[in-house]
Parts: C-alpha cells; sequence; structure tokens
C-alpha cells in the first residue's frame, strides 16, 4: 500500500471508528424492532457517521497541532505533528471529507426531511468545533459531554428517525443513546487523564484537568458502571431479559475499570484501545440481543 495512503488510514484512527458506526447499528435496529427497515437507507446512514468521525479525526489532528497540543503528547503520534501529513494537506483533506459527507447527508435528508439537516449540520459544527474555532469545546472540559452527545444521543435516535420519520416517542430509543453516550465518553476520558500533565501546557483544559486525577479515574468507574446498570432498565423497557446479554462482557469491564484506576498514566495508550474495543464488542452484542429479541 502506498505510503501516503498509510498516512491518512492513520490520521484517520480507524481502531476507534465503532464510536460512530456502533450506536449508528443500534439506532437503526431499534426501528427494525419497530417493523420498520431500508437496508440502502442503512448504508448510507452508517458510512456518513464514519465520515463524519473521520472528518472530525482530521480536523482534531489539524487543530491539536496548531494549538500545539501534541507537541509533548503520552499517546501515539499524530500525523500533522509527526510530519507524515503537511499542515496544508491536513487543512485540504478535512475539508473535502466536510464537503463530501455533507452531500451523502443529504440522501438521508430526502429520505427524512428537516430534522436530519438539523442534526447533519449541528453534527459538522462539533466536528469543527471540538477543536477548533474560537471556543474548542474540547479546550474548555466539554470533550466527554460533546462525545456523550454526537456518539451517543444523537446517532442512535438520528439512526431511528432516518428509518422511521413518523417518530413516535420513545423512551427505549434515548436509553440506548445514553448508554452508547456513556461508552464514547469513556473512551475520550481515559486519553485525557492520561494527557492530564501535557494538556494544560497548550491550554487545553480537559474535563481530567478540572477534576483531577484521582477523580476522572473514579468517574472512569462510575461510567462503565452506568453503562451496565442502564441494561436493565433498558430490558424493564423492552420487556425481555435478552437485552442484558452483553453482562458476558463483565468481566472485561471489570479489568478496564481496575487497570483505569491503578495503571499509571503514562501506561494508559492500551487502555484507551481497550476500552474503544469494549465498545465495539458491547454495542455488537447489544444488537445480536436486540435481533435475537425481534425473533420472539
Amino acid at each position: 500500500m502506498n505510503t501516503k495512503i498509510k498516512h491518512w488510514i492513520y490520521a484517520a484512527r480507524m481502531r476507534i471508528l465503532p464510536a460512530s458506526a456502533i450506536p449508528t447499528i443500534a439506532g437503526i435496529m431499534l426501528a427494525a424492532i419497530d417493523g420498520v427497515f431500508d437496508l440502502f437507507t442503512a448504508f448510507i446512514t452508517v458510512l456518513s457517521a464514519m465520515m463524519l468521525q473521520t472528518t472530525s479525526n482530521y480536523l482534531n489532528d489539524l487543530y491539536d497541532f496548531k494549538k500545539g497540543a501534541d507537541l509533548k503528547r503520552i499517546g501515539p503520534p499524530r500525523a500533522v505533528a509527526s510530519g507524515m501529513i503537511s499542515e496544508k494537506a491536513m487543512m485540504t483533506m478535512s475539508w473535502i471529507m466536510f464537503v463530501l459527507t455533507f452531500l451523502i447527508g443529504l440522501i438521508l435528508v430526502e429520505k427524512a426531511g428537516w430534522p436530519i439537516l438539523i442534526i447533519g449540520l449541528t453534527s459538522l459544527w462539533a466536528a469543527f468545533a471540538y477543536t477548533g474555532g474560537p471556543y474548542p469545546l474540547a479546550y474548555h472540559g466539554l470533550g466527554e459531554a460533546t462525545a456523550f452527545v454526537f456518539y451517543g444521543l444523537i446517532p442512535v435516535w438520528g439512526a431511528y428517525f432516518i428509518q422511521s420519520p413518523d417518530f413516535v416517542f420513545r423512551p427505549q430509543v434515548i436509553l440506548t443513546g445514553i448508554i452508547m453516550g456513556l461508552f464514547a465518553a469513556k473512551i475520550l476520558l481515559v486519553n485525557n487523564i492520561r494527557d492530564i500533565q501535557t494538556d494544560p501546557i497548550a491550554g487545553k483544559i480537559t474535563l481530567a484537568v478540572m477534576l483531577g486525577e484521582k477523580k476522572s479515574r473514579l468517574l472512569y468507574a462510575l461510567l462503565m458502571i452506568f453503562s451496565y446498570g442502564s441494561l436493565f432498565l433498558l430490558a424493564r423497557m423492552q420487556d425481555n431479559a435478552i437485552y442484558l446479554m452483553p453482562w458476558i462482557l463483565l468481566p472485561f469491564a471489570v479489568y478496564l475499570t481496575k487497570g483505569v484506576l491503578k495503571t499509571e498514566k503514562e501506561q494508559l495508550n492500551p487502555y484507551v484501545f481497550k476500552t474503544a474495543i469494549h465498545l465495539f464488542a458491547f454495542g455488537i452484542i447489544l444488537c445480536i440481543a436486540m435481533y435475537i429479541g425481534m425473533q420472539k
């Protein structure tokens, strides 16, 4: 494979793309449970979600470099800061992806109407505003909240609505979005715990910096507890114990939590990736549970 292509794939952070794909698929599955499913629309929805996350990752790489946040990072090297990709090339590609994501998203607007246009534009704004603009969200302690909303609530609800525009409020959809959002927030939180000493140097005041290392580690544990505890409520809403199926991952959840609580921050890199893997596994098992539940 061409070296330049490898660099663009690396900058896309493929390992954490499940953070957008899985909640989107969960929303689609919830619509299918209600008897509504269109394969083409589902494909475009997942593609748009992953393109949006890739756009966000490119912009994040670019603006973190411009602000100096990647110069002394403990985590994996970023593409622009390491010289893999030039600042100009990253700027160009970021906005190409921005426009392409918008154009593909118009297919979904045609299907589901103006609410999806608003969601799409808001999501594109968040992709830029996360590290760019006059008030970058990640630099003001809002990173985890942004992840919770845009990798949890919005993709689940949006994917459900796209499949079924005649939307009737369903608490199950919102709760599933909350569960997925908690997982997304955990990925970012452990990342920020790792960088808790280097981020303030670049003026990046994350939630971890605000809370301090000890409270941030405890917050990770609390988010893990809420993630699994919420399954009881979801199973109750759906009146089906199969929704507790992701509990088979509880030993892995305990392992991750112990690791984040006790591992030196300089050694937390593997736990960022493992938390992303946990989201992927949890989400897939939850979707399988939804599918099994539909067969009743």
